[in-house]
């Protein structure tokens, strides 16, 4: 069983339905450097192409291919976690997991590592109640799957995150409701 991101999924998430506005600003300012240069180098048509198409490849390329394949997969009782370049592997028996609500004090309030787009939050991040977790934020969905194994928190909220809960628990994770 695994979710990781794919190359359409990371080029949507600049698009958010609850914000439209934020998401145009994240578009467009990613296209205004190469259309600036475009506008520099108009006496030169030959240079000025190669160098829009380079400007926008890397643009778009450095917002996208460092979050392409970010997520997780359980492969022999172990969640493999991937967000961001921070990677972890957590045994699944002896994990306490719980399902917490968005809005509570497991709410990410400061990216410490990693990157956020409209729709995703990946990375190392300090929670509102001051603790640290691994972030996997995709969607913005109501609830969040929270774990906790060696003193280490970790955060899964997606679509579908209820079959992942139930897998934990088949695979031998304890649930617990964490305050």
């Amino acid at each position: 069983m695994e979710y990781q991101l794919s190359l359409w999924q990371t080029l949507a998430a600049n698009f958010s339905a609850d914000n439209m506005a934020l998401s145009i600003i994240v578009v467009v300012s990613q296209l205004i450097v190469p259309l600036i240069m475009f506008m520099a180098l108009r006496n030169y048509p030959r240079i000025r192409s190669v160098i829009l198409a380079i400007l926008i490849a890397t643009t778009v390329g450095f917002s996208v291919f460092p979050i392409y394949g970010n997520g997780w997969k359980i492969v022999d009782k172990q969640l493999h976690m991937n967000a961001y370049g921070v990677s972890d592997t957590i045994n699944i028996e002896v994990m306490r997991i719980g399902i917490v609500k968005v809005g509570d004090q497991w709410d990410p309030i400061r990216r410490d590592m990693g990157a956020g787009l409209p729709n995703l939050l990946v990375g190392r991040c300090t929670m509102d109640n001051g603790k640290k977790a691994l972030v996997f934020y995709y969607r913005n969905p109501d609830e969040m799957l929270l774990i906790e194994a060696k003193h280490k928190y970790y955060i899964i909220a997606y679509p579908g995150m209820e079959s992942l809960y139930s897998e934990l628990v088949r695979l031998g994770a304890k649930e617990t409701l964490f305050g």
